[in-house]
């Protein structure tokens, strides 16, 4: 599977991605669709721009431009603060816009404003400073109540600007805890185990020239489509955005709180491993700690729920063995009575099988190949089941990278079949669609033979 091919449907299949770290510093350069005709509260040119104080309940914090970088003023000197936060920190508040406006206001008290949530002052090179105040969300929409001190105009702002003023100094700290999530990923993603509770399911990924391969190998063995691992595992992970850095909790805590509502994600990407603890916080969201750095940051709880609550069944593909005919070389099938060796070459308009000397145009090459992948799963094989019989189909898979899969369908009873692949058997197929699988195969030998 070449990297064009996949490109594009991973990128609409994770359209969520655009939560990720760094996304802040897009969003606030960006100009909000949804402003009052691209009115704003302040527009003030970086040049412009001394220092910002924030205030809130959850402490303090002061930015002062020098020397042309953006410096936390009295910060901890053991802490390392990200320059794209602080850049988009203060760039948003010089550029504040208008979701709505709301006309003159009088009584402040009933929008939160007596007593704000939040309080900034906005320094300037002149000398002059703009003070603003956060008031209360408002109850019908993703908005909430702002004023200017020089103004008697109440303003709606969004999400964005309401979350930045509620920064604290943790949330200008580099924070390293999600992992960057892109199309390319796919490639980088050997390894992901997630653990609900007692229940783990795990993945394994291999990538041998241009194409990647997916193994679930708990708590069932099975072959994995990219497709699912990207829609089902990927995008939700890619699409967790950080509502805040979390201090005063340790991991090491998380991790002992973990053992009484276990979620945890294990995952080997790019080389890298990273382990992230999660335990419920209030009001539907979750903490989730790095184990390697000790970071803690808050999330969505619907967003964690997403990835962890994916079943086996939800993972698996409409076929056990699912696969493209244009990574194959060879495909060699025998069933009783039946031996026939299927040779393929190229791809796309240009893919061809030659099936006993005998040259397939491309839909004919497709419409075989489906039928012998199309081994749709069951139901897990029990574990003190013995596959005793004969195979009644054995399907041998070469690849182009040289990769060989032996897939064998052992029946078990008169409605199912083992599927034994590579070796191992953990699911069942229905015996029926072997038998038509065979059957097909056994008419499409005769009609191409017929002749000779």
């Amino acid at each position: 599977m070449g990297r064009s091919g996949w490109y594009g449907k991973f990128a609409i299949t994770a359209g969520v991605l655009a939560a990720l770290i760094g996304a802040l510093w897009i969003l606030s350069c960006l100009p909000e669709e949804e402003s009052q005709d691209g009115a704003m509260i302040t527009d003030v040119h970086m040049g412009a721009v001394a220092g910002a104080a924030l205030v809130n309940d959850k402490g303090g914090v002061a930015l002062m431009l020098q020397n042309g970088e953006i410096e936390i003023l009295d910060a901890p000197q053991d802490m390392v603060f990200s320059a794209s936060n602080r850049k988009a920190f203060l760039y948003r508040m010089a550029h504040i816009p208008v979701k709505e406006e709301l006309g003159e206001a009088k009584e402040w008290e009933q929008y939160g404003l007596d007593q704000p949530k939040a309080k900034l002052t906005l320094f300037l090179t002149d000398g002059s400073r703009i003070i603003l105040y956060l008031g209360d969300q408002t109850p019908l929409e993703d908005s909430w109540y702002l004023r200017r001190e020089d103004e008697e105009i109440l303003y709606l702002v969004d999400s964005v600007t309401a979350r930045m003023l509620g920064y604290s100094l943790d949330d200008f700290r580099e924070i390293d805890v999600l992992p960057v999530i892109s199309p390319e990923s796919l490639e980088g993603l050997t390894c992901m185990r997630l653990t609900r509770d007692d229940e783990i399911i795990e993945i394994r990924g291999e990538k041998r020239g241009e194409e990647v391969r997916f193994m679930l190998v708990s708590p069932i063995e099975a072959v994995l489509s990219w497709q699912r691992v990207a829609e089902k595992l990927l995008a939700p992970l890619g699409g967790m955005e950080q509502l805040q850095v979390v201090g005063g909790i340790s991991v090491e805590e998380l991790k002992e709180r973990n053992k009484k509502e276990r979620y945890q994600l294990t995952l080997e990407l790019n080389g890298e491993e990273r382990e992230l603890f999660f335990i419920p916080g209030e009001e539907d969201t979750f903490y989730c700690g790095n184990l390697a750095n000790g970071q803690v940051i808050l999330l969505k709880g619907e967003e964690v729920r997403s990835l962890f609550n994916q079943s086996v069944a939800e993972l698996m593909d409409t076929t056990l063995y699912p696969a493209n005919a244009a990574d194959m070389e060879r495909v060699e099938i025998n069933a009783e009575g039946l031996a026939l060796s299927l040779e393929l070459s190229g791809q796309g308009e240009l893919l061809r099988g030659y099936l006993g000397g005998r040259e397939l145009n491309q839909a004919e090459t497709l419409e075989l190949f489906q039928t012998l992948t199309m081994i749709p799963p069951a139901e897990a094989l029990e574990e003190d089941a013995l596959l005793l019989e004969e195979p009644i189909l054995s399907l041998y898979f070469r690849r182009k990278t040289g990769a060989e899969d032996v897939v064998e369908l052992i029946p078990i009873s008169q409605r199912r079949c083992g599927v034994r692949l590579n070796g191992v058997a953990s699911l069942t197929t229905y015996r029926a669609t072997i038998e038509e699988i065979i059957r097909v195969i056994s008419a499409f030998d005769e009609e191409y033979f017929a002749e000779d």
